[in-house]
């Protein structure tokens, strides 16, 4: 990913043929917290919504991965210092937490379901 990166990609590239999906969404689904945190750290965007209605963050619970969701539940925007919505529905209606319990991540229902993730419903 570096290589790509230092090679120019567009980190946001979110193109039709990528569904509108970034390399965010690749790296959750990859499971790659180290990706995540880099992709970030190089402007990467996670209210990027996708074709389908969802988030890198939901990618993120689809995979059932908890170390890439708190990474991406943590992150801010430098302006304005918003951050991202957990609790978004995509097109049919799921939210990541919907995503998790298809998972079957126990860890990660459990933190969704944590107070102060419950509250997380900051629209960038």
């Amino acid at each position: 990913m570096q290589s790509l990166v230092l090679a120019g990609a567009i980190v946001n590239d979110s193109s039709k043929h990528f569904n509108n999906e970034t390399a965010l969404f690749g790296a959750c689904a990859a499971r790659s917290h180290e990706t995540v945190k880099y992709l970030l750290r190089c402007g990467g965007d996670p209210c990027v919504v996708a074709a389908s209605g969802h988030t890198a963050f939901a990618e993120a619970c689809k995979s059932g991965y908890l170390p890439a969701c708190k990474v991406l539940a943590e992150w801010t925007h430098k302006e304005d210092e918003t951050g991202i919505d957990i609790w978004r529905e995509n097109n049919a209606g799921w939210t990541a937490f919907h995503w998790a319990v298809h998972a079957g991540s126990k860890k990660l229902v459990s933190w969704l379901l944590q107070p102060e993730q419950r509250r997380r419903r900051i629209a960038p």
